[in-house]
Order: structure tokens, then C-alpha cells, then sequence
């Protein structure tokens, strides 16, 4: 009798499940030295297929569902960072916020959520983000530089704001005089 026979079913299925997260700890090798020639959509390509193995394989079917959650988690911080690169800021807010769901306290993932906000424009969601980094790591400097732009940004579109309104509140009483 081979050992695979004498296996049960359920030790069979861990077997398999560390066997793919071998694979996937090689694809996302190959990954980020795709990632640092500046490959970036190759990269992306990469940790997208270890993305994809992962969230395919449940906690029964491995012997160490966390060696899984931390790959899987640094897969699409992988994958946000490839899009950032590429200047596609709401796909690599979506792949962030995969991340927070399933670990709120990750805040490389709160931070390069608030980094794509700011890319798009959105101060208020930006700060946030930067604000759960300072709520996480309270001495982060970059941080809080960030929400530093974001209020100094927020203020300037403020005044633009009052400006125009301004100039619209004088121009209506110049036609009229």
C-alpha cells in the first residue's frame, strides 16, 4: 500500500492545497523580478494568476491558512502597486480595499488606498485613509505629511470655491447697476 492510499481525504486535499501555495510562492517570485525591470503589466499578470490560486484553494484545504492569507494579502498589495505604476488608480484602490477587508489593519493597504484617492482627486477619502495609517502606526511620517496635503489641497479648492462665488456675487450687481 503507497502512502497516497493510506492518506485521507481530508490530509490529500492539505497535500494539494500546500502544493498550490508552492506554486503561487513561485509565480509571485517571478512576479517581482518582472516588477523590478519596470515589467509592470507582466508583474501584474503574474501576481493576478497567485491572486487567482489562492482565492480558489479554503483554510480546510492547506495545513497553514495563514502562510495563505499573508501570501494572498501581499498578492494584491502586489497587484496594486503594478497598477499604480501604471497610473490605473481605481484598479489598484479596488485591489487595497480586497486587502481591507480582510485585514483591517493593514495599512501599507490604507496607504496606497489614500495615494490612489489623492491620484483621483477624492482629498476626503484620501485623508482617511492617511488618517487609519496615523490611527495604526501613530509615528508615521509619511503619513501624516500626506494629510498635511490633503488639508493644505482641500483649503486651495476651498478658496477657489469662495472665489468664484465671489466673483459671481459682484458680477450679478454690476449688470444690474
Amino acid at each position: 500500500m503507497s502512502n497516497l492510499e493510506s492518506m485521507s481525504g481530508e490530509d490529500l486535499l492539505a497535500m494539494a492545497g500546500n502544493m498550490m501555495i508552492e506554486q503561487a510562492k513561485e509565480t509571485k517570485e517571478e512576479g517581482t523580478k518582472l516588477f523590478q525591470k519596470g515589467d509592470f503589466d507582466a508583474a501584474c499578470d503574474m501576481y493576478n494568476k497567485v491572486v487567482d490560486l489562492l482565492e480558489g484553494i479554503s483554510a480546510s484545504e492547506t495545513s497553514s491558512e495563514m502562510e495563505r492569507r499573508n501570501l494572498l494579502q501581499a498578492s494584491r498589495l502586489n497587484v496594486a502597486a503594478c497598477k499604480m505604476k501604471s497610473g490605473d488608480w481605481t484598479g489598484a484602490q479596488t485591489f487595497c480595499s480586497k486587502v481591507i477587508l480582510d485585514n483591517s489593519m493593514a495599512t501599507k493597504a490604507w496607504y496606497r488606498r489614500g495615494e490612489c484617492s489623492l491620484q483621483l482627486k477624492d482629498l476626503a477619502k484620501a485623508k482617511q485613509d492617511f488618517q487609519k495609517v496615523l490611527e495604526l502606526e501613530p509615528d508615521n511620517k509619511a503619513a501624516k505629511n500626506k494629510i498635511s496635503g490633503c488639508d493644505s489641497e482641500i483649503m486651495g479648492e476651498l478658496r477657489k470655491i469662495e472665489a468664484a462665488n465671489m466673483m459671481n456675487a459682484f458680477g450679478s450687481k454690476s449688470i444690474q447697476a
